[in-house]
């Protein structure tokens, strides 16, 4: 009887032995942190992966300086596109320095000479790009074209400027809502479109309000631009600056801050 006993025990304890291995064997196995291509610890497929910034669309930068209009030429950004420039009057191409490169392509930037606009009919005068192209077919409007031999990234820019008599000085709203109001005619001509917030900003050394875009046509073809109005004499002056949006840089920090700092009345 006794060995039957002991013979019960020993069969518990085997038993026992065989339930614990079955049980160890079961347990997940460890995966160890991996490191894919230099991914840093992040796995492939990961929910929201850490992306490096599109140096094809950067963020919109403010020009504008209001103690000196001509220090916005000092900023620098990526811009949106990377192409040849030709050599033209109307604008001298510069090579950057590489390290201010958002690619390892170099770009050259623009630059321009410049000439004195005197549009009496408008009682207004500024300096703008030499050689471009004037029309002054519109009422109370002065548009100023880049030359079609001049057109870069399949855009013509342009810079206009319409002066209207009103019964009184606008407010800083009437001419928010004004600006609002271009932006709302504009947007129909994109297939994408991004304005900025419009803020406050001087022209004529009055009160006036602006705002800036981005935005896509039909063909591609990416634009940026900038609305600029203000009320001076109960009048409204309207600005409108439009480029192709990878040379926003060149245009915005020379031929806008070029007019701003000259535009003055004659009459």
């Amino acid at each position: 009887m006794k060995d039957i006993k002991n013979y019960k025990i020993l069969l518990l304890i085997l038993a026992a032995a065989l339930l614990a291995s079955l049980s160890a064997c079961q347990k997940p196995p460890v995966i160890p942190d991996l490191d894919i291509a230099g991914s840093g610890g992040q796995i492939i497929g990961a929910s929201n992966p850490t992306l490096p910034p599109d140096p094809t669309d950067p963020p919109f930068t403010d020009w504008d300086n209001e103690e000196d209009p001509l220090l916005e030429e000092d900023a620098d950004v990526p811009n949106d596109t990377q192409v040849s420039v030709p050599r033209y009057a109307g604008a001298t191409p510069m090579p950057l320095d590489p390290i201010d490169m958002p690619t390892p392509t170099p770009r050259p930037k623009l630059t321009f000479s410049y000439q004195i606009y005197d549009v009496t009919r408008l009682g207004i005068s500024f300096e703008g790009p030499a050689g471009w192209e004037q029309d002054d077919s519109a009422d109370g409007i002065v548009t100023l074209r880049q030359p079609e031999r001049e057109i870069l990234d399949n855009y013509r820019a342009f810079l206009s400027i319409e002066v209207r008599s009103v019964g009184s000085t606008l407010t800083r709203n009437d001419m928010r809502t004004q600006v609002n109001g271009i932006f709302d005619t504009l947007r129909s001509e994109y297939i994408t479109w991004e304005p900025k917030v419009a803020a406050e900003r001087t022209l004529f050394g009055q009160p006036g309000m602006y705002n800036d875009y981005r935005g896509i046509l039909p063909d591609g073809t990416i634009v940026r631009g900038r609305v600029h109005v203000c009320s001076i004499n109960k009048k409204t002056v309207t600005v409108h600056l439009s480029c192709p949006a990878g040379f926003n840089e060149d245009y915005m920090g020379n031929v806008y801050v070029k007019m701003r700092a000259t535009l003055k009345e004659t009459k």
